[in-house]
């Protein structure tokens, strides 16, 4: 397949010098380069990098939600134990709580807009913070006062009769409000 070139008039033309770009080259690559090994090696370390980084993500963001869920369910039950009685409708600070001493709460009580109302906020926190932003859940209720309920319940009349009034179940807690909001302080 040596084809010589030729002219207008159809005689051959002479060889060109040096290296003949007409031809095809029929040199092969038997491997890659070290330029090319070392781009592939940056690539894959750097996706390597990438994907540890988004793992700790991972873990970290399952551990706040694992313990958020914790502080949750605390939260609840401590402003139930409020609702019910069982504990005083009454500020408190840092209280370890009963069940997990991981955890403390605080009870804020403030009187309410109406007369016999009390806002009671309950707000459980982690005792020893894990990482550079402690985890906490707060709850807010809007409660009947204790002392105002107890005082209409055995209320007497101006004639000494004792007249009593019950109070149902959706009064004294059931129709409150509560609202949660949790979170990691400054994720």
């Amino acid at each position: 397949m040596n084809a010589r070139r030729r002219t207008a008039d159809g005689r051959a033309a002479p060889a060109p010098l040096g290296r003949d770009f007409t031809q095809p080259t029929l040199r092969r690559r038997l491997g890659m380069s070290l330029l090319e090994v070392m781009l592939a090696i940056a690539i894959l370390g750097g996706s390597m990098v990438v994907l540890a980084e988004l793992v700790r993500i991972g873990s970290r963001s399952s551990r706040e939600a694992r313990e958020l869920t914790v502080a949750q369910l605390l939260c609840e039950a401590k402003l139930a134990e409020v609702a019910m009685g069982f504990v005083p409708a009454q500020a408190a600070t840092q209280q370890p709580c009963e069940t997990d001493p991981d955890w403390v709460f605080t009870i804020d009580v403030q009187p309410g807009d109406q007369e016999g109302l009390l806002m009671v906020m309950v707000r459980v926190s982690e005792a020893q913070p894990v990482g550079p932003r402690p985890l906490e859940f707060t709850l807010t209720r809007w409660m009947v006062d204790p002392s105002v309920e107890m005082t209409a319940e055995s209320g007497s009349t101006s004639d000494g009769s004792t007249t009593t009034s019950s109070s149902s179940e959706s009064a004294t807690g059931g129709s409150g409000s509560t609202t949660g909001s949790g979170g990691a302080s400054g994720s």
